[in-house]
């Protein structure tokens, strides 16, 4: 898989609470009509940390620069996952982009519970998913 960082929502981004991804992406609007565009997002490096809390991705749009939670749409939104899964290398199960948005996208990590101690995801757009643990440092 190549990592396009003109895509990128997060590289290497600390979550402790409710946050933004550092990046917001300019696609363009309603950009996910033909081929399947992807979101990879995986815990990179460092683990989460927090005993009983649960971290929620959702993928939102909007028609200004200005990407933010309450003048944005919500594309759509993950099962919440349980701090415990969320170790180095794991991968959220991220739907497509839809075919219809508005023109910019951002992800929006939801935390509940206290506040995490650690954690750090790195997320973009991609046309395909690893396959290969061992070509992304997962083996």
């Amino acid at each position: 898989m190549y990592w396009d960082y003109q895509n990128e929502f997060s590289d290497a981004q600390s979550v402790t609470n409710s946050a933004l991804s550092d990046n917001f992406l300019d696609v363009g609007k309603n950009a996910g009509a033909g081929e399947p565009i992807l979101v990879h997002a995986f815990v990179d490096g460092e683990d989460f940390v927090s005993a009983g809390n649960t971290l929620t991705l959702q993928l939102i749009d909007s028609t200004t620069g200005v990407v933010s939670t309450g003048s944005s749409g919500m594309i759509w939104e993950l099962e919440a996952v349980n701090t415990a899964s969320m170790v180095d290398g794991f991968v959220f199960n991220c739907p497509p982009v839809p075919n219809e948005h508005r023109r910019y996208l951002a992800l929006y990590y939801q935390t509940a519970g206290s506040a995490f101690t650690a954690g750090i995801i790195s997320a973009c757009l991609a046309l395909d998913r690893q396959s290969n643990k061992e070509q992304m440092g997962q083996a």
